[in-house]
């Protein structure tokens, strides 16, 4: 890094600004289209606030910088993905809902229901006024906005750490930082031939959307009916007369019809994307196959409970289920033990350099490793602390692994797929599996536990998400990009986390009182909250069973295939990517076919145009188009929000 080279404010009055008007007038409508469809629209709105603000800003004769226009993209975001206040209100139908009344505590022989803690939800009747405004709701929400603050310390340490790893001493590439940065540069720049190249995307973008989005949202909003064009969000070839049903029975195919989806490729590697795609393929087409056909006897839930026309969702869920939750324990856990191996020197000069930061690296906003291990500690220490006060029988040694050290693990995997893949590595439900393994009966352990990075909630509907420092990792090289101090990414987004909390209280509530939640008024909670509930119920019933082999053989083999593919990759010079290939394994077929052909497309384009020109350019394309996804997306829900500002009477 230059000595000129200077990283500028971002977070300044308009971003905040920008901010404190998407949650006031804009989480309203992320809330009721949540509600309602189920869709997530932080994208959209993200985008439409920051273009928004840029565009006011310019005929205000005072043009945003591409540092403020950054931090508004990124901080915007947690604003819209949920609202802590839907969790409460999801947990008071947990509590008074039929199913969790069905399912029986193995401990104490009683319904669910009757042995949920006060701690955890207030015991209301299901008749009770739908409210917040009672002081039985203090210390469940009290309890929650506590975890969540403990829980956001440490992932900015972890945030800081991974990322000073693969960002300083790997130099991994964070593919997926790369288009929001460019997104930003170009509205603020305005290059002319960059912004030809971004409108004429954002255009091709729009018009795509709009017959993939725009049509089925708007004809369902105004005349009831959903006139489908392109199938949402996959074309499904696993069922049907030409299914692959008909000759893997088991198997899952389709095909990704979101532009980003495609596009996405343009950044990523093309060797990566060929694994990812291996990695995909050879789990939900062959291993579900051979798990339904020659494996049956080993996994007897999933072959009993498949049947033909099963879609691409049931076959997932069900496979994931009954299949896949513990080889991919394993899975993870290799690339786990491989990443610390190969990355050991890397890791081991990350700590030595945070120890005794130099001037370039103080430039860059890093903090000192005695201040990162002190936030770590100090989130992770005080959230085992408070697990403890409140479930004191779990045994404490097993939290502070799982806390600490499972946390860490998690981070150090998940960090690193995103720097090569631009998709994470989860291992899914650590705190589950831990809680099952050691044999602790009650239910209190199943509804809190200590915050750790890559926590799975397992009686949560909505709220922060868990895995916030590898995607930060992501963000704070996206900030470099754009010569943004990444420390005014974390002031911004602690300011969102406050101001989401205050106005989801009001807008929830709001929600609530008209009509109960889940209802007819609100027809995707009446659909997905009873399956969430009793997912979470099978859960704390001990009706979903651990393979403890499977993990092992699971791991195994896939250090095995990790050591092995290093080697012959050194030796015959190809590249090789494990990651890639075991970050396939959690992304569908129809996901993967279709980053395949993007990544096939990029290669034609940059033969055509040049690898120079695409190399600038890439970037902007992917900005652009999803840019123009966004503002269809954002003005179809608009239209249809609109369209039923009237429908509810008071009567």
């Amino acid at each position: 890094m230059s000595e000129e080279y200077v990283l500028k404010k971002g977070y300044t009055f308009r971003s905040f600004l920008a901010i404190f008007v998407a949650a006031s007038l804009l989480l309203p409508v992320s809330i009721y289209i949540q509600l309602t469809s189920g869709a997530i629209l932080a994208s959209a709105i993200t985008y439409i606030t920051a273009i928004l603000f840029t565009e006011i800003s310019r005929l205000m004769d005072k043009p945003l910088t591409k540092q403020e226009i950054f931090i508004i993209y990124q901080a915007a975001a947690p604003v819209l993905l949920g609202a802590p206040f839907l969790e409460f209100v999801y947990r008071f139908y947990f509590f008074t809902s039929p199913i969790s009344k069905s399912f029986y505590d193995p401990y104490s022989g009683k319904p669910l229901s009757e042995v949920i803690p006060e701690w955890w939800v207030p015991r209301l009747p299901a008749t009770a006024v739908r409210s917040f405004l009672n002081s039985k709701w203090i210390i469940p929400v009290s309890l929650y906005l506590v975890q969540i603050f403990l829980w956001l310390i440490q992932e900015v340490a972890l945030a800081y750490i991974m990322a000073y790893i693969f960002i300083e001493e790997e130099k991994l590439p964070y593919p997926f930082a790369e288009f929001p940065a460019q997104m930003c540069i170009t509205l603020a720049e305005r290059e002319e031939d960059r912004m030809r190249i971004f409108t004429t995307s954002a255009i091709l973008g729009a018009i795509y959307s709009i017959i993939l989005y725009g049509v089925p949202t708007i004809s369902l909003g105004l005349f009831n009916t959903r006139i489908v064009v392109i199938p949402i969000p996959w074309l499904d070839l696993t069922t049907g007369p030409f299914g692959i049903e008909n000759i893997l029975p088991g198997a899952i195919l389709g095909l990704a019809t979101d532009p980003l989806t495609f596009t996405g490729a343009f950044l990523i590697p093309f060797h990566t994307v060929v694994y990812m795609f291996i990695g995909s393929i050879a789990v939900w087409v062959f291993g579900n196959y051979l798990t339904r056909t020659y494996l049956a006897n080993y996994f007897k839930e999933w072959a009993i409970e498949w049947a033909r026309g099963m879609t691409i969702s049931t076959v997932y869920q069900r496979s994931f289920l009954r299949v896949w939750i513990t080889p991919f324990i394993g899975f993870a856990l290799a690339v786990a033990v491989f990443s610390i191996f190969k990355s050991r020197r890397s890791i081991v000069s990350a700590f030595k350099s945070l120890s005794r930061l130099r001037t370039d690296v103080l430039r860059k906003g890093y903090i000192s490793l005695k201040t990162l291990a002190t936030l770590y500690l100090a989130g992770s220490l005080g959230s085992i602390l408070l697990f403890h006060l409140i479930v004191p029988d779990f045994p404490l040694w097993l939290a502070i692994l799982i806390a600490i050290g499972g946390g860490f693990t998690y981070s150090l995997v998940a960090s690193r797929s995103i720097a090569e893949s631009g998709y994470p590595i989860s291992i899914p439900y650590i705190w589950q599996l831990a809680v099952i393994g050691s044999g602790y009966p009650k239910v209190d352990a199943w509804l809190f536990s200590p915050m750790f990075s890559g926590l799975t909630p397992t009686v949560s509907q909505l709220g922060l998400p868990f895995t916030a420092s590898p995607q930060w990792g992501n963000t704070i090289k996206a900030a470099f990009l754009t010569e943004t101090r990444p420390e005014d990414f974390f002031k911004a987004y602690f300011t969102a986390v406050v101001l989401y909390t205050v106005f989801s209280f009001i807008y929830v509530s709001f929600f609530w009182s008209i009509a109960p939640i889940p209802s007819s008024l609100y027809p995707f909670t009446n659909i997905q909250w009873p399956v969430s509930v009793a997912t979470s119920a099978l859960w704390i019933s001990r009706q979903i069973g651990v393979k403890v082999d499977t993990i092992l053989y699971s791991f195994i083999l896939v250090l095995a295939v990790a050591f092995i593919g290093d080697t012959l990759s050194r030796i015959l010079n190809f590249p090789f990517s494990i990651v890639g290939l075991v970050a396939g394994t959690y992304i569908l077929p129809a996901n993967s076919i279709s980053l395949i052909i993007g990544a096939i497309i990029a290669r034609f384009l940059a033969r055509m145009y040049g690898e120079n020109w695409w190399r600038k350019n890439r970037g902007v394309i992917v900005a652009g188009v999803a840019t123009g996804e966004a503002v269809v997306v954002g003005i179809a829900t608009s239209i249809v929000m609109l369209s039923k500002a009237t429908w509810i009477l008071p009567w």
